[in-house]
């Protein structure tokens, strides 16, 4: 073995010491409020408004860091009076332990953020206003975008451009997350990997056509970081978009560029930050896995595939697809107790398309913030697409044997098949 594989190797066990001792860290905690809920009597406690509100059909979810205690609480209100990062305010509720249900654990899903209470509708008063600050200067952006998106297209598909362009998944319908679940689309609706090369390609492509080439580095670098905090920061965005950054600055420097090298430094600078998510954030997890399977399988299952006669780039996309769905699949079966039979045809029909969902979704955006009319124009074709993606995944999701449901599946059986996943990959890639 190289010289350089074994240190990257210790570099690996070195960051995996330095996330396991930050992770118990901070799961052992001291727990402030644990005194205050579940006591059945209103509590008043005095906050400030931290992070992105996640905006849902019927309530805004606020995430309020308490000035004593310092701890985060999750506050569910009505739509309207609306609250920005950095307002201070009072509530006056009961405090609460979020629920466990038998297939969901919603208290593991909040410890993800460093949330382990949640208060439902207390009566609220703002304190203080906080005035033109950053981030509230992006979220008046994103509201603004939210109202166009509603003006220009119809539901469902507004709310399916709303997830994929500005990652509002609170507003989608439940039979859309259901159908897309069933046919293994859910990951068109999350803003992925995908959704950052193509949004990278295209900023690449107009400074090349401007005087502005020398700078791109510096431009898409800020644009990303940018576009990360106007979606909320989902761990799949930042760690396609610090893979990106990196991939930017190996081409500004002249050095090569090495996508597992790249998938660890974002991983590690995660979870240094919120070690939490790499046992209670599914989505890091699929992020990851997702793209550890094309990297190391993308390959050998391409030029497998290319045996077979057919266009090039339909034995590249179902490489990528295949490979991105064997490395997460016991991750899925092992949340969601869904196992999609169809998930390959789906991807192949869906996924060229996204490109120039994403391309005419950020157009139709801008145009509508200058018009309406023309907005609506521009938006027409995306409309017909948005419709045609939707109809797919219900047409598909409705065929017998679409998908299998596994329920109650033991973890050791999803530690068997990567350990099965990783033999055979290893056996794939360095045997043959």
């Amino acid at each position: 073995m190289k010289k350089q594989s074994w240190f990257f190797i210790l570099v690996c066990i070195f960051f995996v010491i330095v996330i396991l001792i930050r992770y118990f860290l901070v799961i052992n905690s001291e727990d402030n409020l644990k005194r205050l809920r579940d006591t059945e009597k209103n509590i008043e406690i005095v906050g400030k408004i931290v992070g992105q509100p996640n905006l849902r059909a019927d309530n805004i979810q606020y995430t309020l860091l308490t000035n004593s205690e310092k701890e985060k609480i999750l506050v569910s209100l009505p739509l309207y009076p609306k609250y920005l990062p950095g307002d201070r305010i009072k509530i006056n509720g009961k405090l609460q332990t979020p629920a466990e249900f038998e297939d969901f654990s919603y208290k593991d899903y909040l410890l993800k953020d460093g949330i382990r209470t949640v208060s439902y509708y207390p009566e609220t008063k703002l304190l203080k206003e906080k005035h033109w600050t950053f981030y509230g200067l992006v979220l008046r952006l994103k509201n603004k975008l939210q109202e166009v998106n509603k003006k220009i297209l119809p539901s469902p598909e507004n709310e399916i451009l709303g997830a994929m362009i500005l990652g509002e998944k609170g507003l989608l319908p439940d039979e859309i997350k259901d159908a897309f679940s069933k046919v293994g689309l859910s990951h068109v609706l999350a803003i992925s990997g995908m959704h950052i090369a193509v949004i990278v390609q295209i900023l690449i492509s107009i400074f090349n056509q401007t005087k502005l080439s020398n700078r791109s580095f510096y431009l898409i670098s800020g644009f990303l970081i940018f576009y990360v905090i106007l979606i909320g920061a989902p761990p799949s965005a930042v760690r396609a978009s610090v893979m990106a950054g990196i991939l930017l600055l190996a081409a500004k420097v002249h050095r090569q560029y090495v996508a597992h090298r790249a998938l660890v430094i974002a991983g590690f600078f995660m979870l240094l930050f919120n070690p939490l998510l790499i046992r209670h954030d599914v989505g890091f997890q699929l992020s990851f896995l997702a793209v550890l399977g094309i990297l190391e399988l993308g390959k050998p299952l391409e030029s497998a595939l290319g045996r077979f006669k057919g266009p090039n780039w339909l034995s590249e996309l179902l490489a990528i697809t295949l490979s991105a769905q064997i490395f997460t699949l016991p991750i899925i079966i092992w949340n969601f107790g869904i196992f999609s039979l169809i998930s390959p045809i789906a991807n192949i029909i869906v996924v060229p398309l996204l490109p120039i969902v994403i391309s005419l979704g950020f157009l139709t955006l801008l145009t509508g913030l200058v018009s309406t009319s023309i907005g609506i124009f521009v938006a027409f074709p995306l409309y017909l697409i948005l419709s045609f993606i939707i109809w797919l995944a219900d047409f598909f999701s409705g065929l017998k044997l679409s998908f299998i449901e596994v329920k109650n599946i033991n973890f050791l059986w999803v530690l068997f098949l990567y350990l099965l996943i990783f033999a055979i990959t290893w056996k794939i890639k360095y045997k043959n």
